[in-house]
């Protein structure tokens, strides 16, 4: 339902996490995988049940285990406000609403200069299909799904991210995945993969180097 894919009437989690694991699966040899906030959390879930992915990479993956009272409320309040802009055919505020909610100052005002809210804005309805099925669960990192990841991950994280629950995140898949490898990134916040995209890629190219060379 995004770029030039088709559509399907399933946004369930699981049926994403199918998808990631049957392209994997047809590459036909060792993947890696990389993923940014619910990217991140396909890709986890994806490594848990796919033995063919090799690494994983993650900025601030989105795991609903870790989230609190505080993170659930804020997080509910965005997606409610987003669906009544919805609902009064205002795409490019609802996008807003949700960038200003994952997005540092900085990184907000660094898209909306750059045409990303008005690009975020034409899968609105997509998204807030893939919200209520999340709620409706179950989720792609509960247990015991992260423990069963066999593949090394490496785990990113801004020292600058607008939501403890991003952070948080991080820490809980790192207890839980048993070859974890947790880095910071100081100054960056939740959206450094698309602001500082050299800066991430620093990261995570020798990460799957070092893998593939232990191939």
């Amino acid at each position: 339902g995004r770029g030039l894919s088709d559509d399907n009437p399933d946004h369930s989690p699981q049926r994403l996490v199918e998808d990631v694991a049957a392209f994997a699966e047809s590459a036909g040899e060792p993947v890696g995988l990389v993923g940014l906030s619910g990217g991140g959390m396909l890709s986890l879930g994806a490594a848990a049940q796919c033995p063919s992915v090799s690494a994983v990479a993650v900025h601030e993956p989105v795991i609903f285990e870790a989230m609190n009272e505080d993170d659930a409320a804020r997080f509910n309040n965005c997606v409610s406000r987003m669906q009544e802009l919805a609902e009064e055919n205002k795409p490019v505020e609802a996008a807003e609403v949700f960038g200003e909610m994952v997005a540092n100052h900085e990184e907000f005002a660094a898209i909306a200069e750059a045409g990303g809210v008005e690009a975020a804005a034409r899968y609105l309805s997509v998204d807030l299909t893939e919200f209520q099925a999340i709620a409706n669960g179950p989720s792609p990192t509960a247990l015991p799904a992260l423990e069963q990841i066999a593949a090394p991950v490496l785990l990113l994280h801004g020292s600058h991210t607008a939501l403890p629950w991003f952070t948080a995140s991080v820490h809980h898949a790192a207890r839980r995945i048993p070859n974890a490898e947790v880095r910071e990134l100081d100054g960056a916040g939740h959206l450094a993969p698309i602001v500082e995209p050299k800066r991430v890629a620093d990261e995570i190219i020798p990460f799957f180097s070092a893998r593939a060379e232990a191939m």
